[in-house]
């Protein structure tokens, strides 16, 4: 028997618990859980739409990349062949290079580096809402700015300039292009926006890849007061394997490996980001499957009668009244959108694009569900 005569129950616990805890929001994601399935007597495969990585899934050569994994072995503890693959690919020295468990992973790690109970931090929303749970577990005072959907959500630079002058947050939040809505701010925009804030900023763009217009886009490069977050994961469909990078100044970057746990970026991830970089030809596939099926979709949508929002992403927002109501009748029929009621747009759903025969599909679906006969034609 232990000599230890202590033992802690519950009321102990709860005594035990950092208090900010208590003010932590949940943050729904996308796709659709096994047990909802079951709950809606669902059996049949279900096309999921609620999810924004490449529809044409992993290049081929991951499969082989997998295959030849030691899982007996400890894999890179910092990545190095992917660190340094992905620098030549970007130009960008490899110690302004960190990669994570996805893009969520170093959200968290950002907070954990940087963040103290009562700092403060301005969010440009509405938006990916783990900016905002990884914050408050750190204990910091979170603000949002909300873009107005009568401006197509998009944010207005004066107010947010103000906010931060008024706020002076130690980190600002902003997704570019941002989900769910698909705007996209040119690099110009950003720097107005900013004005001449001290914060460090934190700019996602986990979907800049599916953006047509990012031509834009400065080359990333780590620049002082920024944090450029990108993810792999999207891109290359790996999202079973989760594989994000940051892009940063080199004592940014040491203070993130300093939080970072140890082996956080498994092996198997790192031998498939090696294989999806070695095949640039499948992205490019990809990104034109992309823009020919989200045609289709805007095209077919409004032979329906309904409008959706523009966007510069593989994404784009659609106004359908009660959207976990509309969500729960697709799911019915085989589909899966997102509810964007956790993003406070109980009104919309958001659609990521799949591929022409999958949104085909879709289109049929809403029109069954809504009663009207949809077009097949892709513009």
């Amino acid at each position: 028997m232990s000599d230890c005569a202590f033992r802690i129950g519950s009321s102990d616990l709860h005594r035990l618990i950092r208090p900010q805890l208590q003010d932590v929001p949940l943050c729904p994601h996308g796709s659709v859980l096994e047990s909802e399935l079951e709950k809606l007597g669902a059996t049949r495969h279900v096309i999921d739409f609620s999810v924004n990585t490449n529809p044409l899934g992993p290049p081929p050569g991951v499969a082989k990349a997998l295959a030849t994994v030691d899982f007996s072995r400890y894999p890179d503890p910092d990545a190095r062949p992917l660190r340094a693959a992905l620098a030549d690919r970007l130009r960008v020295d490899a110690h302004s290079l960190l990669m994570g468990n996805g893009s969520a992973e170093l959200i968290w790690l950002i907070a954990l580096a940087f963040l103290e109970p009562d700092d403060r931090v301005l969010i440009v929303g509405p938006t990916f809402g783990e900016y905002e749970r990884a914050c408050k577990i750190m204990g910091a005072q979170v603000v949002q700015y909300h873009a107005r959907m009568d401006q197509s959500f998009r944010p207005e630079p004066g107010k947010i300039r103000q906010l931060i002058s008024r706020l002076q947050p130690k980190l600002v939040f902003l997704c570019n292009p941002n989900n769910p809505t698909g705007v996209l701010l040119p690099s110009d925009c950003i720097d107005a926006t900013l004005g001449n804030s001290e914060a460090l900023t934190i700019i996602d763009e986990a979907y800049a890849t599916f953006a047509p217009e990012k031509a834009d886009f400065p080359r990333p490069s780590p620049s002082a007061g920024r944090i450029l977050l990108r993810s792999l994961t999207k891109d290359y469909a790996l999202t079973g394997l989760r594989l994000g990078y940051v892009v940063a100044e080199p004592e940014t970057i040491e203070a993130l490996e300093t939080v970072r746990p140890p082996w956080s970026v498994n092996g198997m991830a790192q031998a498939a980001g090696l294989a999806c970089l070695g095949d640039p030809e499948h992205l490019r596939r990809s990104l034109e499957a992309i823009e020919t099926a989200k045609r289709y979709l805007y095209t077919a949508l409004g032979a329906l009668g309904l409008h959706p929002l523009g966007s510069a992403a593989n994404f784009f927002l659609l106004e359908v009244g009660d959207a976990p109501g509309f969500r729960r009748q697709l799911l019915e029929h085989g589909c899966c959108v997102r509810d964007c009621t956790s993003f406070g747009l109980p009104q919309f759903v958001r659609i990521g694009v799949r591929t022409l025969p999958e949104c085909q599909t879709l289109v049929e679906v809403i029109a069954n569900v809504l009663g009207t006969q949809p077009g097949r034609t892709a513009s």
